[in-house]
């Protein structure tokens, strides 16, 4: 088998370009014992591929046995048997079909395992078996969610020499996921792919397929025989924000009120974070009672700038109601929470201000160090609120047209609010009054 043979066998996943690249080379060299052996090297005797549900490592896991032709011996949980005795009869199984290759489904399901209470008799039979085929032709393969669960005995090299962390789609490989499911569908040309990847940035493979599904029931119920974009974002409010579409809606002076808090988050995203908008929306989340804005920050270089950026965006809700109605909205408690944190985690994980703690989360030393925390935030925070309401105010008529487009059109995607804000600046080039 050459290699562009072995790279078919990762044809069927969408994105993920670097973790297939890993595992091809790991395939290659699986496929490549005697050169191994040559040069000296010692093949993994297991790999484990662990990340959040519903990413593709049991795809992946299946990818890659199937890419080194060996004979694949799937274990999973099977609840009312002897974990360990089916362990050992399934590793025996892959000793008696040499080269052979061991999946370890869900592995973190084998054990009901804590911080405190690890070493459990489950992941004890699992070491016991890995380190009985040592000598033989067999890789263990393991998929995980959690591999916090895992002793470290078990982790170690020698046992899981590699450990692959499958992420979630980038904005990129979630586009071309959409794409390639709805074909599977009846869908409009309206659907613009792209925003809807932005608009569910970190979401799993399996959510994607998931809001397509959704969207065709919402198409149904709309009494519409194919999948448009405007189903694509109902079901995507609905689903991930908690914001179904309701007929209890806020009167029209709530509705502004709302709509300028939310224009407040997006102007000043925008002009800070330049084309970090997803969507931006009146409908209300029953999960958080307010408006919805969401922002993609997948390409952002976090440091102290960036930081002090976005806690001036998560209170610029609360400014712009404040300047539009002369004092700050009493839904803004979730702003000044996130600002607060980010406030929180500059001062005592990254040192700033002087003060550093090794655990944001411990209790303070001294009720003076409390003291002059809680002082540093309250005045970091006051700072970015001064400094919202300044960036506002010089730019409260870009405000107001998203606001009103908000009133209008209930949700805005982020390329909406990028083309009023383009008009804007346009108009003002040109000299219009404002």
């Amino acid at each position: 088998m050459n290699n562009t043979d072995i790279s078919k066998f990762f044809d069927n996943i969408y994105g993920y370009t670097g973790t297939k690249n890993e595992l091809y080379g790991l395939a290659l060299a699986l496929k490549s014992i005697d050169k191994c052996s040559a040069m000296g090297i010692k093949l993994p005797t297991g790999i484990l591929l662990y990340g959040n549900p519903g990413l593709g490592k049991t795809t992946l896991a299946k990818d890659l046995i199937a890419a080194t032709e060996r004979y694949a011996v799937v274990f999973r949980k099977d609840n009312g048997r002897n974990l360990a005795a089916e362990l050992k009869n399934a590793f025996k199984l892959a000793k008696e079909n040499q080269p052979a290759a061991i999946l370890l489904d869900d592995m973190d399901k084998f054990s009901n395992s804590d911080s405190d209470h690890k070493n459990t008799d489950e992941y004890v039979a699992i070491q016991t078996c890995i380190d009985n085929i040592k000598n033989d032709n067999i890789v263990v393969i393991a998929t995980a969610n959690d591999r916090d669960c895992f002793p470290r005995s078990l982790l170690r090299a020698g046992r899981f020499d590699r450990q692959i962390y499958i992420q979630g789609p980038t904005i990129n490989e979630a586009t071309i996921i959409l794409k390639t499911y709805l074909k599977k569908a009846k869908f409009s040309e309206d659907i613009d792919t792209e925003s809807i990847a932005r608009l569910m940035s970190g979401r799993s493979c399996a959510e994607l397929e998931a809001i397509i599904n959704e969207a065709g029931i919402y198409a149904i119920a709309q009494g519409k025989d194919i999948i448009d974009m405007k189903c694509m974002i109902d079901a995507c409010l609905a689903i991930f924000y908690h914001a179904p579409i309701s007929d209890d809606d806020v009167n029209q002076s709530g509705k502004f009120a709302i709509a300028y808090h939310e224009a407040g988050h997006a102007v000043a995203h925008e002009l800070l974070i330049p084309n970090s908008t997803a969507l931006v929306s009146t409908r209300i989340s029953s999960k958080e009672k307010s408006g919805i804005t969401v922002f993609d920050t997948e390409s952002a270089t976090i440091d102290f700038e960036y930081e002090n950026k976005m806690m001036i965006c998560a209170l610029a809700g609360r400014a712009a109601h404040e300047l539009k109605y002369g004092y700050p909205d009493i839904g803004s408690s979730k702003d000044i929470k996130e600002a607060s944190g980010i406030a929180s985690f500059m001062i005592c994980k990254e040192g700033y201000a002087g003060i550093k703690k090794t655990d944001l989360f411990m209790e303070y030393e001294s009720d003076s160090t409390k003291e002059q925390i809680d002082f540093e935030v309250n005045f970091i925070i006051n700072k970015a609120y001064a400094e919202s309401k300044k960036l506002l105010s010089k730019n409260f008529n870009l405000v107001e047209k998203i606001a009103q487009a908000l009133v209008e059109q209930t949700t805005l995607l982020g390329k909406d609010v990028r083309k009023i804000i383009d008009q804007y600046k346009c108009e003002a080039n040109s000299g219009k009054n404002l």
